[in-house]
């Protein structure tokens, strides 16, 4: 009989974990669908895909000419019935007008300040800016598009930390908490592996599907991990020390 090579060891007491493995895609912790506020043809784009944004930082202009003759028109308006209303006023002290009389005008010069401030609120809504801040991902205009309310625009994912969130069989709820460690390994980083926690965990369980939903963050501050990428999730459940 041919010998068998066989490796041996001392046996030692140390640590033995217990995991929960699963698979799932790895998705953004906030992520914004930015879309038109007003109408208007897009004149400007400041930004492209792969940049990264600050939240309220300008990504596209629309033409605002229009806009603009018309806030000119109110303000000339609102000047106009300011200085008929005061007359009005005079005149109703010296009880020479109506109190009906009285009211129109002040109701007519409320209503036109009313109209200016809308015109200046959609002539600021027509530069599109970014809500929250991270990295454009998906640019839906092109130059010369005309844009209509709630038009999508740009897609925003804020890439700093990233989510994996996991559907989990109901059976194993008892094993699964808030605060857990957790490894994440990339296929297309070689499995490079990552560290981190159990950051949510659903007070449900989806009656659809017997699972529920947990929620690990990880720590992304180089920007290697992308949502999207496929990954495989260990969470540590359980430790035994010199066992």
């Amino acid at each position: 009989a041919r010998p068998v090579p066989v490796a041996v060891a001392a046996v030692e007491r140390g640590r033995v974990d217990a995991f929960y493995a699963s698979t799932t895609t790895l998705t953004a912790v906030e992520e914004a669908l930015v879309v038109a506020r007003t109408q208007g043809i897009v004149e400007q784009i400041f930004v492209e895909e792969g940049d990264r944004v600050e939240a309220e930082q300008p990504l596209a202009q629309l033409d605002t000419e229009r806009l603009k003759l018309e806030v000119a028109r109110s303000r000339t308006n609102v000047r106009s019935l300011e200085r008929a209303f005061e007359r009005s006023k005079q005149l109703y002290e010296g009880k020479m007008i109506s109190p009906d009389a009285f009211d129109q005008a002040e109701f007519n010069l409320e209503k036109e300040q009313a109209n200016l401030a809308v015109q200046l609120h959609e002539l600021e809504e027509a530069t599109i800016r970014a809500p929250i801040s991270g990295v454009v991902t998906v640019r839906h205009i092109k130059l010369g598009n005309t844009l209509s309310p709630n038009n999508p625009a740009f897609e925003i994912k804020r890439a700093d930390e990233i989510e994996a969130i996991l559907n989990v069989p109901e059976k194993e709820l008892s094993k699964l908490g808030v605060g857990q460690f957790a490894r994440v390994k990339v296929d297309a980083l070689q499995n490079r592996e990552f560290e981190g926690v159990v950051d949510r965990v659903a007070p449900e369980v989806d009656p659809k599907s017997g699972t529920f939903r947990v929620t690990v963050a990880v720590n992304n501050g180089a920007i290697v991990l992308k949502p999207g990428m496929f990954a495989r999730v260990n969470i540590r459940y359980d430790t035994r020390l010199d066992t």
